[in-house]
C-alpha cells in the first residue's frame, strides 16, 4: 500500500536533513511512527517536509529531494521562503500555504497514494484536499493550542478559513492526549463524521518502584524540566525557592533543565539571591531519568496541559510531582486529575509562587508523603501510560485499517 506522510520540518529533524542519517532529536510521536512507516514491507512510503517559520532554522531557498540513510522512502523537503524571502507578512505567509497546497496536490495526483497522514502544521493543506479528493485522509492533532481555540471563538478572515478546515470530513483524527483539552476541542471543531482518537503518548519503559537515594543528603532537592520560556513556568519556579529562602527558611536546592530566552534572567535572579540553583542546560534523555530518581520531587507549571513527553518521563520514573489545579472551564488537565489526581501535588495556578513554595515546604517536612506519592505515581503510570511500542502499533493498526 502506498501511503503519503506530510508534515511540517520539526526542529528536531534538522540534524537528519543536514547529515542525510537518521539521528532524530525529539518529536517521538513524529520519528517513531515514520521508522515503523519505513520499516514496514508492506508499505511504500513517501514523505513530505515542508518548512515553517518559527519550527525549524533551515534555510533552505528552493524545493529539493533527498534520501536519508535509515528511513526507506523518499522525502521532498518544500522550502519556507516565498520570493527568494522568508515570509514576514500574513499575506507572504499565506502565498507559501497555497505553494506548499498546490505541490503537495500535484504529488498525490501523480502518486495516487491510498491513504494520506497529515500534521496539524499542514492543517491548510489537510482540510482542502479532505474535502476535494476522494482518497482517505488522517489528520494528526499534537494537543491544543491557543491559536486551536482561538480559531473557534475569534472572528476574523483567517479563523473562518480555520473553522471550515478543521470541519473537513478526515477519515480519522488523531490527537494527543496531553492534558490541553482535546475531548472537548475535538467534540466542538471536528466534523461528526471524522472518528477522534485521543491517546497518551508512550514512554521507552516504566522503571521499577522508586526509591528514594539523596545524592545531596543535607539538601531537598526540586527537579524543573522544560522550554525556559514564558508560558513553561520557570521563573515562576526560580521566584517560588526564593519564597522557600526568605519566607519559609527552607534549604532547597533546585535543580532546572532546559534552555530558552528566560535563561540568563533566571541565572541572574539566582545569582542575586543566592540561591542554590543548578542550571544544566540541554542534557540527553539518560540523564533526565537520573536526575528523576536523586531529586525528591518535580515542579511542571505548563499552563496548557501537563501530560507532555518530558512529563509521562517523570510519571514512569515514580516521582512525586507538582502541577497547576485542572481548568473545568476548557477542560485543561482534567484527564491528568482523572487518571493520576491520586498521585498529584497541587496548586492553585502555573504564576501562584507562593502557593508552590508552601507546597514544596510541606514535601520537605514530610517524606513520607513523598514516598507514598512517588509509590502511587509508578502504580498508576503503569496501569495507564503505554510504552512508545505499544502507542505506535495502534496507530499503525488504524493507517492500516484506513488504507485498506
Amino acid at each position: 500500500m502506498k501511503i503519503l506522510y506530510v508534515a511540517r520540518l520539526y526542529s528536531g529533524l534538522e540534524n537528519s536533513i543536514n547529515e542525510l542519517n537518521w539521528e532524530p532529536r525529539g518529536v517521538p510521536t513524529v520519528a517513531k511512527l515514520i521508522e515503523r512507516l519505513s520499516k514496514d514491507e508492506s508499505i511504500n512510503l513517501r514523505i513530505i517536509f515542508s518548512v515553517k517559520d518559527g519550527y525549524t532554522t533551515l534555510s533552505l531557498t528552493n524545493d529539493k529531494k533527498i534520501k536519508i540513510s535509515g528511513i526507506n522512502a523518499d522525502i521532498s523537503i518544500l522550502s519556507g521562503y516565498v520570493f527568494g524571502h522568508l515570509p514576514k507578512t500574513k499575506i507572504h505567509k499565506m502565498i507559501r500555504e497555497i505553494s506548499h497546497t498546490y505541490k503537495i496536490f500535484r504529488l498525490i495526483l501523480i502518486e495516487k497514494p491510498n491513504v494520506i497522514y497529515f500534521d496539524h502544521g499542514s492543517i491548510w493543506t489537510a482540510g482542502l484536499i479532505s474535502r476535494v479528493l476522494s482518497i482517505p485522509t488522517i489528520f494528526r492533532v499534537m494537543g491544543i493550542s491557543p491559536a486551536m481555540r482561538r480559531s473557534q471563538v475569534q472572528v476574523n478572515f483567517v479563523n473562518r478559513i480555520l473553522k471550515w478546515l478543521y470541519k473537513a470530513p478526515f477519515s480519522a483524527v488523531i490527537s494527543t492526549e496531553d492534558g490541553s483539552g482535546s475531548k472537548l476541542w475535538c467534540k466542538n471543531s471536528l466534523n461528526h463524521k471524522a472518528t477522534c482518537h485521543i491517546w497518551l503518548n508512550g514512554v521507552n519503559h516504566i522503571s521499577s518502584p522508586p526509591i528514594i537515594t539523596e545524592t545531596h543528603p543535607e539538601k531537598f532537592s526540586v527537579l524543573f524540566v522544560g522550554r525556559l520560556d514564558p508560558d513553561k513556568g520557570g521563573k515562576e519556579f526560580l521566584e517560588a525557592l526564593i519564597l522557600c529562602k526568605n519566607k519559609f527558611n527552607k534549604n532547597i536546592r533546585g535543580v532546572i533543565i532546559g534552555d530558552g530566552i528566560e535563561m540568563q534572567l533566571m541565572q541572574k535572579l539566582s545569582q542575586k539571591h543566592q540561591l542554590d540553583i543548578d542550571f544544566q542546560g540541554l542534557i540527553p534523555h539518560a540523564k533526565i531519568m537520573d536526575m528523576h530518581k536523586q531529586t525528591h520531587c518535580y515542579v511542571s507549571l505548563n499552563q496548557f496541559g501537563n501530560l507532555s513527553n518530558a512529563n509521562l518521563e517523570a510519571m514512569a520514573s515514580g516521582q512525586c510531582m507538582i502541577v497547576p489545579q485542572p481548568k473545568p472551564y476548557n477542560e485543561i488537565d482534567a484527564i491528568t486529575d482523572s487518571l493520576f489526581g491520586q498521585a498529584l501535588c497541587y496548586v492553585p495556578s502555573p504564576t501562584n509562587t507562593d502557593a508552590l513554595a508552601r507546597v514544596i515546604s510541606d514535601l520537605e517536612e514530610n517524606p513520607n508523603k513523598i514516598i507514598y506519592k512517588k509509590r502511587c505515581m509508578y502504580h498508576l503510570a503503569r496501569k495507564y501510560i503505554p510504552t512508545w511500542e505499544e502507542r505506535i502499533d495502534k496507530e499503525m493498526a488504524l493507517i492500516k485499517d484506513i488504507a485498506s
